[in-house]
């Protein structure tokens, strides 16, 4: 214990809760644990709401906050209870706030103080304030701007002229970005707009520009890359290296078969070597390399001088070519082809274009020696010709056979030059459904959509069927629609578009607020003794830390785990050994967090520790799959498992662990599974998929007779690009469950039936395989995701798939598992 003299000034009273400060003398200090879960659910233009976890039943609490992180020149309020409504602020201003806990005398520290968060108020701005320059260097620009009214992203637009055109566009989720890959000595023009969190609708408009100039290209006595050399070559290909030029972030070669370059190829690299292959062989190329910007926009040095290399002599063959192509079947939009086999070819690429000198040409490939082209023009000549190509198609095995020529049959005659009956069948918030009439047996439709009536900005999506579900759409906005015949390549028209229809996207529903919400989250932690060398991958015992922090920033009321393994932790002395999941729930009670798990038990045995010799008994165990849940806010009703139906005794069991809760703030029961399904590929695994959610389904139904609100969540094994199908999430669907992000299958665009209200990071995949940059195949829309949260039905007031990312989307510090967490808070109904 240590005394602090201290003198608090400026402090009145905060409502009813509060307590004005006075001239204090003696203030107890203290290194005790602080108070956790400090944050700002609302926030108005001279005001913040702060609230916080209630700290071992102390009877005051002292808020400190100050516009500088150090807590200078900070103000000083005291409350009764775990909440606070900071008033008398200044609008579009950022604050420091921080707490601990006081004894009843408003002088004796019961803790240290909570780590600072940080809370901007408000701004009645209609767009982002203060946009600066916080640095310039020779390839990049770092902004920095005021926070805008809690805005969840934002998009910085920039360009070299003052009109925005050519503009290019990043996304942030903070109020700094560090722009790269721009031309030196170049002057820019910036401004930024706040946008919805999946970056699909904007929430202001843009700010003034500013302007900001990249230093000059530091000096150089090499105007261009230097040692451009070649250092294999082959019948097929050349490798290339050369040194590196003044920290280029990429680079760019070109390469010809003739010295002037005429009819160049560019590749571009972000390593100085090359492996340029499909060449042709015995012919000798040309080859330069330059310095090109990050985004491959700008130059940044001329070429080198070129270099020649010469591709070896092609391997001596009997048969130069595939023999035998003929025609086999004409039709109104397709051709079939069939040649004889090439010396045991792996591949075979097919090359037709309706020109005899293949100008135009498309390609097509294929693992046996018969071709069914489709999407052809009727009543059109084109000519085919075929060669042999490696199983990875990147180089030829043989020249191309003599071409041949066949001709697409007539178009049956049609009294409708365009498809009719165009109409909508659904609207949402954020999508329309469409239908139309069939046009002439077409294999493929275009729909053309804008917001303008002459189609101007317009979008297109491709159909094979006469319905469409157009996603991603701004609500209470009107859109114009058409729909014409393609080809099955979608490279023709077979017919004009239809007449345009308009359709209303419906209103964003206003929503009050969801009261005590219910926080749940999935997150398969890895198995300790699982490891596997990726990169960025740690073993449990240098990963775990970040595991349990993840969890205790997110602090759910109810968390499943997979893999967390019911095997002894090898690292771990103790007698008796200690496993995966009890080592994580240890880690988080000594971590301030009040976590229990739901079942304590390793194996479903006599002697329950050990799987060794067991006589069998159940225990409620499920192996990895686990609940645990948050003490302070949910008391356990009952709980259990079951084993899941499996293929084989070799494959690792598989569970699900249920569990039914109270939530104290509400008294309100639910229901949580929580599922690990088995991984594999085929038709069987697909078929053990189905009988395991099936059997999920069957067990909720058993323990649950009161039917409580349900969440299903877990790793599933399964997502919406597993062919044919994502069967466990067809099952939950088709028993009324609902996935609150709407991923269905073969699409980013959230469905209409999606019901999280807000979104964080939903467009992050829920696996990340340890990869530094983390995987996201758009920055809007749904990932593609392994794990899952499925409710019955409910409000889903957010979803936040949880990445600890930079600006670029890397991962910052340890990643703690190969899956992410995922998390939703919901309203009890």
């Amino acid at each position: 214990m240590s005394v602090l003299l201290v003198l608090l000034l400026g402090a009145g009273a905060q409502g009813a809760a509060a307590a004005p400060l006075v001239i204090s003398s003696i203030i107890t200090q203290t290194t005790a644990a602080a108070p956790t879960g400090l944050a700002s659910p609302s926030q108005e233009l001279t005001s913040v709401k702060l609230s916080w976890n209630a700290w071992n039943n102390a009877p005051r609490y002292r808020v400190q906050f100050s516009t500088k992180p150090d807590m200078s020149g900070a103000t000083y309020y005291r409350y009764g209870t775990t909440s606070a409504t900071i008033t008398g602020l200044t609008k579009d201003t950022t604050y420091y706030f921080r707490v601990r806990a006081l004894a009843a005398d408003n002088s004796t520290a019961l803790s240290s103080y909570s780590d600072a968060v940080k809370v901007s108020t408000k701004t009645d701005s209609p767009f982002p304030t203060a946009l600066k320059v916080t640095a310039q260097g020779e390839f990049g620009i770092k902004l920095a701007w005021n926070a805008w009214n809690n805005a969840p992203r934002y998009r910085v637009q920039f360009s070299t002229k003052p009109d925005m055109s050519g503009a290019t566009y990043y996304r942030y989720t903070t109020t700094a970005a560090d722009i790269r890959g721009l031309t030196p000595n170049t002057t820019y023009y910036f401004r930024v707009s706040a946008i919805t969190a999946d970056g699909t609708a904007s929430l202001s408009p843009y700010s003034t520009a500013i302007t900001a100039k990249t230093t000059a290209a530091a000096p150089t006595s090499t105007p261009a890359p230097t040692g451009l050399k070649f250092t294999e070559q082959s019948e097929f290909g050349i490798k290339l290296a050369w040194n590196a030029w003044n920290n280029a972030p990429r680079y760019r070669v070109q390469f010809s078969t003739k010295p002037d370059m005429s009819g160049a190829t560019y590749y571009r690299y972000t390593t100085t070597a090359a492996d340029i292959r499909g060449l042709t062989p015995n012919t000798t190329y040309y080859f330069r390399v330059s310095a090109i910007t990050a985004d491959g926009t700008a130059s940044l040095s001329p070429y080198s001088t070129a270099i020649t290399a010469k591709t070896t002599a092609a391997a001596p063959t009997s048969t130069p070519a595939p023999t035998g192509l003929k025609f086999t079947e004409q039709s109104e939009f397709g051709i079939k082809l069939a040649w004889n086999a090439w010396n045991n070819a792996p591949r075979y690429r097919v090359q037709f274009s309706t020109k005899p000198d293949m100008s135009g040409a498309t390609y097509y490939r294929y693992t046996t020696t018969a071709a069914d082209i489709r999407g052809l023009t009727p009543n059109t000549t084109y000519y085919f010709r075929v060669s042999a190509i490696t199983a990875d198609g990147t180089a030829s095995l043989s020249p191309y056979s003599t071409a041949i020529t066949a001709k697409t049959t007539a178009a049956a005659p049609t009294s409708t030059p365009a498809p009719t009956g165009l109409k909508f069948t659904e609207q949402s918030e954020f999508g329309i459904k469409l239908a139309w009439n069939a046009w002439n047996n077409a294999p493929r439709y275009r729909v053309q959509f804008s917001t303008k009536p002459d189609m101007s900005g317009a979008t297109y999506n491709r159909y094979t069927t006469t319905a469409a579900d157009i996603r991603g759409l701004t609500p209470n906005t009107t859109y114009y629609f058409r729909v014409s015949a393609i080809t099955a390549d979608g490279t023709a028209s077979l017919s004009p578009y239809s007449t345009a229809i308009t359709a209303k996207t419906t209103e964003k529903a206003a929503l009050a607020p969801v009261t005590d919400p219910l926080r749940v989250a999935s997150y398969n932690v890895k198995c300790a003794n699982c490891f596997a060398g990726d990169p960025n991958e740690l073993p449990w015992a240098d990963r775990r830390s970040a595991v349990v922090s993840s969890i205790k920033n997110q602090l759910p009321d109810v968390l499943g785990v997979q893999e967390a393994s019911q095997g002894w932790l090898k690292d771990d002395p103790r007698p008796g050994g200690i496993s995966q999941f009890e080592d994580l729930a240890e880690r988080l009670v000594a971590g301030g967090a009040p976590y229990k798990l739901t079942n304590t038990k390793r194996n479903n045995c006599v002697n329950h520790a050990t799987p060794t010799n067991c006589v069998y008994q159940y225990q409620g165990a499920s192996q990895g799959t686990k609940l645990l849940f948050n003490t302070n806010t949910v008391d356990l009703i009952n709980e259990g498992s079951l084993a899941l139906p499996s293929l084989s005794g070799e494959d690792n069991g598989r569970y699900v662990a249920w569990g039914s809760f109270l939530q104290k703030s509400t008294g309100k029961k639910f229901f949580v599974a929580n599922a690990h399904l088995q991984p594999g590929g085929g038709a069987e695994y697909q078929t053990l998929r189905d009988q395991q959610t099936k059997s999920v389904l069957a067990e909720i139904k058993l323990r649950n007779p009161e039917n409580l609100p349900v969440l299903i969540l877990g790793d599933l094994n399964s997502h919406k690009w597993t062919e044919p199908a994502n069967v466990p999430y067809d099952v939950l669907t088709a028993a009324g469950y609902v996935d609150p992000l709407g991923n269905t299958y073969a699409t980013d665009q959230p469905g209409s039936g999606a019901t999280a209200e807000s979104r964080i990071g939903t467009f992050y995949d829920s696996f990340n395989a340890f990869k530094r940059l983390a995987n996201a195949r758009n920055d809007y829309g749904n990932g593609t995701y392994l794990d899952y949260i499925f409710t019955s039905k409910m409000r889903v007031a957010e979803w936040e798939t949880v990445v600890n990312v930079d600006t670029y989307g890397n991962f910052v510090g340890v990643i703690p598992s190969d899956h992410n967490m995922i998390r939703v808070d919901v309203g009890l109904p």
